[in-house]
Formats: C-alpha cells, structure tokens, sequence
C-alpha cells in the first residue's frame, strides 16, 4: 500500500458491495518481509482487527454510555449495530480464522517469528474479552432503550444480536477456505453458540420483560 486510504475494494458486484468479501488492505507483506521487518508485518497485519475494529467498538461503547445518547433511541440503535459488527468482527478474525496457514493472524504470527498456535492465546484473550464486553455490557445497556418496552422488539434484537454476532460473522470460515480447525470453529460458532447466545439472553432478558410486562 502506498498510500494510507489505497485499499483494494474488489469488484463492484452486489456480494462485494453488500459483504465487502473481496476488500483486502492491499498491503504488500512479501516486501515487509522480503527487507526483514516482520514485526512492521504483523502490526500492520493485527491492525485491522484489533484497532480497525476492536478499538473502534471500545469508543462506540463510550458514545453509547453518554446519558445524552441513551435518550435518543435511533442514534443508539445506530451505534448498537456498529458496535456489534465491530465486535463480531474480532470474532471472525479470532478464534474463526486464528489457526491458518494464511491472513492476517497467520501474518501476525510470521512477523513475530511464532506459530498461529503460540500466538492464539493471546489474541484470543483479547477477542473473549471484547465478546465478554459486549454482551455484558454493551447488550446490558442499550437493549432496553433499543426494545422500548416491547417484549416482540425484545425477542427479535436478541435474535439478530446472536445470528449476527455467532453465525454471520461466526461462519467466516465454513467453506473450508481457511483450514479443517478454522471451518470445525465455524460451524460450531455458529450451529452451537448461535442458539445458546439466544437461549442465555432469552433467559437473561426476555424472561424478565415479560414478567415486567404482566405486572
């Protein structure tokens, strides 16, 4: 990349235009390599998921925990989802796409001269942190508001927060083109966790609406 904003974008087809699956950061990592600067390598590399979006979801949580905001329900609709797609993102990247022989964490760990296995757990930490923070906090705080009162409203943002978070962004790597281990985390992100983030947050949330609601 010569320049900061050269990304490239892909064709403008409708998948591409609506998933972004052929965006990549145009970077060119075999010269970073190539002049013996691998540790440039993997910043660049962790980079996208860990400041494009996991920074990025940490500064939405703080937008959102301004008592200004929480008052304006479309605006932190709005935030919501951004925070979600922040967040779900990290998920894509770790554990999804983690153990590979390709992308941007297998990049990350050939710049520091580790394997994809050594470098896991610590980028995993900070993925199950973001996941943890999400839904204990950010869901905590802003599905209320989101919801208005209504148990139907409720119901169907902790079905699109699951399938979004789990098996949208989850499935990242269920064709294969990422490794057995990479489409096995996929699948079970999202025929496993999917339905269990509905059912913990159905128990958690929706349980206690309706009671409010009969009361």
């Amino acid at each position: 990349m010569s320049e900061p904003f050269g990304i490239n974008y892909g064709p403008a087809t409708f998948s591409n235009v609506i998933l972004l699956g052929d965006v990549d950061d145009n970077v060119k990592y075999s010269t970073i390599f190539a002049g013996g600067h691998g540790p440039s390598a993997a910043v660049i590399a962790l980079a996208g998921p860990f400041v494009g979006n996991g920074a990025l979801y940490f500064l939405l949580y703080a937008i959102a925990s301004r008592s200004a905001l929480m008052s304006r329900r479309y605006l932190l609709m709005f935030i919501y989802w951004l925070s979600l797609m922040c967040a779900a993102n990290v998920w894509s990247y770790v554990p999804i796409r983690a153990i590979t022989t390709h992308a941007d964490i297998a990049l990350g760990a050939r710049g520091f001269g580790v394997s994809v296995w050594t470098l896991f757990p610590f980028v995993m930490a900070v993925s199950g942190f973001i996941t943890w923070h999400f839904f204990a906090r950010m869901f905590a705080k802003a599905h209320a508001q989101i919801a208005k009162g209504s148990v139907v409203n409720l119901a169907v943002v902790i079905a699109f927060t699951a399938f979004w978070y789990f098996s949208f962004f989850g499935a990242a790597g269920i064709d294969g083109s990422y490794g057995l281990v990479s489409q096995i985390l996929s699948i079970a992100s999202r025929y496993v966790l999917f339905p269990l983030c509905v059912a913990f947050l159905s128990g958690t949330y929706l349980r206690s609406s309706m009671r409010e609601t009969r009361t």
